[in-house]
């Protein structure tokens, strides 16, 4: 019975936090998260525009999505339109030979909303979810191919009948011997000829149309091609409208795309009623039909000559909402609303705002919130959240907010100032956003023209004799430019350099030597993209690499963006802690194909040309110039590993962002202590030198090096010998002047490897300690609504036995602690405190290393100052 009890409350406690861990949301953290807060000054303009060629949307063709019941409580609906069209189209970009199409497929309703204004939510919020046109654009090749097929079953029998009317016209006495005499068969055979040549030119018209279509589907195919090549195609665009009920919104237009929604889904939600035999109900059913037309009768007398007033929304103004809507007419409606459709949206790029919380999404949001009058957004609010159970309402404009979640007292901004409701208490990070402008229609293909033979028959000989001399007078010039360019010397390279206004070049290697000593990545790439079955080093000719070595880029704006992006920007736009090898199930063959010849140049790059996993390159991680292959096999080179040795392990080195991300979540199960002297810790100082040497461009051990040269060789045998109390004394990085616990460009930080050298070890430890470091004891504030008071009660439950929740809450109860450690100031050559790890000041002096902390500047100089000859 105790036990039934105890497991009980410990369940109950366990439910009051494992209820946020499993709400359905995903977690606010990483450049691509979902939802974000808007701040609308902090947007650029963003060349480009988003286009929207809707449907007309008709309720017959939509179903509400099933959701689970934990959407339906949290006021999430979703409706699906049928059929490969969907809800019509929305184009991204800048033109029509440089954008994305995506197909309108669904319509969710979130209420409040998911985006924030200034921290706060609003009370509608309706996203249009649009998936990419590759699914359409096929299911049109398929229609178009069984046309196709229709007209060549059609044409095959038009081949027959021309060919049954050419053998009668070859021997017409053959069917037909009663020709009474000769006129009559010359008129026969005349009406003979004149059927064949009709047959004849349908045959022709009937080929034209056939060639016009497969010249079509042969358009379409390439144009699906094109799109397949780019990689915004294959994510998911995300159109939002977030709506507010300012006091000026009687006439708003907004509410007549709010009621379309609530009767929508009111028509899906209702069930058809069983048939009746009973003759009276039915009588009085159709006196009730009768009763109501005559009162819809009056209202349109009433309402007639007053269409400002049929705008208007709720029970007694219009009862019935129409089975189509319009989209396209919603930014015409400016002359009797408050406000028009705004013509710009933010953009950012985000993710799902609810798992697998992918980060595909592009989001568009309407710059400016809809306005709406309170009574259609709490008629949609009934729909969809039922009848409101606060026991606490709210009034706007004259009517009673009382659902949970919308009401302003939750932080939701319905009209008035919005400084005036308070934040909302979940905030959401704030998402750098561009601008973009917004519109109806399409983008539309330029004209193409072409100039016929006719036209050019009726030019003048001398005009033709005109072209003719330009064309050969521009071939001569381009052969002179080869003879320059192609002809001349070629091992030189130049550059201009703007800022300096002159002229800068390179001697390189011979160029007509360069087969025999190799040739470099890029001469590789363009030799392969010019000529794919080209040269190799061996100077046979092969398909010499498994993959395209060059990066291509979206766009002009994107080719100056890569050819100038540093690795760290490589490495935060990568989406995720995958080697190359997993990118193809992860993200489909369209990333796949447009990032994997990042791992061919690695591959490349290391000598291994013929490399096709992670696997294979893995003995080449930790090498100077491997910051590519870190980057495509992030996994594979422990960048996700807290504990593993350091250089390196930073996105300037390659290491992708999500992989440090990963680290820096595993590093909370790591013990809060110093890591002993092991194998690679002797290693990674080893490697110290070689490393600053490749930073200064100087062989720091070569006699000429400069004279702190010898101290840093010195300093490496103090850290090897020291471990990581060593850190106390020298905690500075000497050449990039940082500190070793924070890291650098080359090496993470090392408060992971040494929390408590690093002073990890407080209340909040600073943010590039392991959180495993964070101050240890019972919480102050237990958790309400546990049922549990204190933790000595939570021990009684079992919550010792739990690691997670007893490191958390109760880790002083539980006897998880191990005591900080505090340092104090003592005099000079007074006894040396043991956690620096240096034995004594006498130690010290003997083994030679008071000159080297003199020259760190170490502290510990001044506490041995009577054996290092600090004392004055």
């Amino acid at each position: 019975m105790i036990w039934a009890q105890t497991s009980w409350w410990l369940s109950v406690w366990l439910l009051a936090w494992w209820l946020p861990a499993v709400s359905g949301t995903c977690p606010l953290t990483g450049p691509r998260a979902s939802p974000t807060n808007i701040m609308p000054p902090n947007a650029d303009p963003e060349s480009g525009s988003v286009l929207m060629r809707y449907n007309a949307w008709n309720a017959s063709n939509l179903s509400i999505e099933m959701a689970s019941d934990l959407e339906e409580a949290s006021g999430y609906l979703s409706l699906v339109f049928d059929g490969p069209e969907g809800g019509g189209s929305l184009q991204a970009g800048e033109s029509f030979s440089d954008m994305d199409e995506y197909v309108l497929r669904r319509i969710r309703i979130s209420m409040p909303s998911e985006h924030t204004l200034l921290h706060r939510h609003l009370p509608l919020e309706v996203q249009l979810w649009h998936e990419s046109a590759v699914h359409r654009d096929i299911s049109r090749l398929i229609t178009e191919r069984a046309r196709v097929q229709q007209m060549l079953h059609r044409f095959h029998g038009l081949i027959q009948d021309w060919q049954f009317q050419l053998k009668r016209l070859e021997d017409p006495s053959a069917r037909n011997v009663s020709f009474p005499n000769l006129q009559t068969e010359r008129d026969w055979a005349e009406a003979v000829r004149s059927d064949s040549i009709h047959d004849g030119e349908s045959l022709m018209e009937h080929a034209g149309q056939l060639r016009h279509q497969i010249a079509r589907i042969d358009e379409e195919v390439e144009v699906l091609n094109e799109r397949l090549q780019r990689p915004q195609s294959a994510r998911m665009v995300a159109l939002s409208l977030l709506y507010t009920a300012p006091q000026d919104a009687v006439l708003a237009a907004s509410g007549h795309f709010l009621r379309w929604l609530a009767g929508t889904i009111k028509r899906k939600q209702e069930r058809p009623k069983p048939e009746t035999e009973d003759q009276a109900a039915l009588q009085a059913e159709v006196q009730q039909l009768q009763h109501r037309l005559d009162e819809m009768q009056g209202q349109k007398d009433e309402f007639e000559g007053t269409p400002e007033r049929q705008l208007q929304s709720g029970p007694e103004g219009q009862q019935e909402t129409p089975e189509v809507f319009h989209f396209e007419e919603f930014h015409s409606f400016g002359k009797d609303a408050v406000r028009d459709l705004p013509l710009t949206a933010l953009a950012y790029e985000g993710s799902f705002t609810k798992p697998p919380c992918t980060p595909v999404v592009r989001w568009y949001l309407v710059s400016e919130p809809q306005a709406a009058t309170a009574q259609d957004v709490l008629s949609l609010a009934a729909t969809v959240l039922g009848s409101g159970e606060s026991p606490m309402c709210h009034r706007v404009q004259g009517l009673e907010v009382c659902n949970q979640g919308i009401s302003p007292s939750d932080g939701v901004w319905w009209n008035g100032p919005i400084k005036e409701v308070p934040e909302s208490q979940k905030k959401f990070p704030n998402a750098f956003m561009n601008t973009v402008s917004l519109g109806f229609g399409s983008f539309h293909k330029p004209q193409e023209t072409h100039l016929s033979s006719q036209l050019v028959s009726r030019l003048p000989w001398v005009y033709v004799q005109a072209c003719c001399a330009v064309l050969l007078l521009c071939s001569i010039a381009m052969l002179g430019v080869k003879v320059e360019f192609c002809y001349g010397n070629q091992d030189f390279v130049v550059t201009y350099n703007q800022d300096v206004q002159q002229t800068v070049g390179l001697m390189t290697a011979s160029f007509a030597g360069r087969y025999e000593d190799g040739l470099s990545l890029s001469e590789r790439a363009v030799l392969q993209q010019t000529v794919p079955s080209g040269v190799g080093d061996d100077g046979n000719t092969s398909n010499m690499y498994h993959g395209s070595l060059i990066h291509f880029s979206d766009g002009p704006l994107s080719f100056a963006k890569d050819s100038v992006a540093s690795m760290a920007v490589v490495a935060e736009e990568l989406p995720s802690c995958l080697d190359a090898d997993n990118w193809l199930r992860a993200f489909g063959p369209v990333f796949a194909k447009s990032q994997l010849s990042r791992f061919h140049s690695a591959a490349v790059l290391m000598g291994r040309d013929n490399a096709t996993s992670c696997a294979e390159l893995a003995d080449k991680c930790e090498d100077w110039d491997s910051r590519l292959l870190r980057g495509v096999c992030g996994r594979t080179c422990g960048c996700h590993l807290p504990s593993a040795m350091t250089w390196f392990k930073v996105p300037e080195q390659g290491c992708p962002t999500m992989c440090r991300g990963e680290a820096t979540a595993l590093a909370k199960e790591i013990p809060c202590e110093d890591a002993p002297i092991t194998d690679e810790w002797q290693s990674f100082w080893d490697k110290y030198p070689d490393i600053m040497s490749r930073h200064l461009g100087v062989n720091l051990s070569s006699p000429q090096a400069p004279a702190g040269a010898r101290m840093l060789r010195v300093f490496v045998d103090f850290m090897k010998a020291t471990g990581c109390p060593g850190l106390l004394s020298a905690p500075d990085e000497i050449i990039t002047r940082t500190t070793w616990c924070t890291g650098n460009q080359y090496v993470a930080p090392l408060a992971h490897i040494c929390p408590v050298s690093c002073g990890c070890r407080v209340d909040n430890p600073p943010a590039h300690c392991p959180q495993s470091c964070k101050a240890c004891g019972d919480t102050a504030n237990f958790p309400s609504g546990s049922g549990i008071d204190s933790c000595l009660q939570a021990k009684a439950f079992g919550i010792c036995g739990i690691p997670d929740h007893a490191v958390e809450l109760c880790a002083g109860t539980c006897g998880l602690c191990s005591g900080n450690a505090s340092v104090s100031s003592v005099c000079p050559d007074g006894p040396l405190p043991p956690f620096y790890g240096l034995g004594s000041c006498a130690d010290i002096k003997a083994a030679g290393w008071c000159p080297l902390l003199e020259f760190l500047g170490s502290s510990v100089r001044l506490i041995c100052g009577r054996s290092c000859g600090a004392c004055t």
